[in-house]
């Protein structure tokens, strides 16, 4: 049978919606600052690679042997994606429309 700790299932949540936070923030910074760089494709691939190395480490550090609370901590890092990408899309201005040549 499945013990289910409510308290702990919370808390890898809570914890998963930080780790989206964080995630999220350094991409954020690392796409924002790409035009500055000299190498753009380099410095992209390589925040990937910090991005993506420490969210997989807060999940496996969270979920500690336990597929719950991976779940909990993967449904947090979801809910903080979902609630960052809405209120980033609200502030941005909407697009020009797309205008066609006639007789093309």
């Amino acid at each position: 049978m499945i013990d289910l700790d409510l308290t702990a299932l919370a808390l890898a949540f809570a914890a998963g919606g930080l780790a989206g936070a964080v995630y999220l923030g350094l991409l954020w910074r690392s796409v924002s600052r790409l035009a500055d760089k000299s190498r753009p494709v380099m410095a992209l691939l390589s925040g990937m690679v910090l991005r993506l190395a420490l969210l997989l480490a807060a999940f496996h550090l969270l979920m500690n042997g336990e597929p719950l609370r991976l779940a909990a901590a993967l449904a947090g890092f979801l809910a903080m994606r979902i609630a960052v990408t809405r209120v980033v899309g609200r502030n941005r201005p909407a697009p020009h429309p797309v205008i066609e040549p006639a007789g093309g």
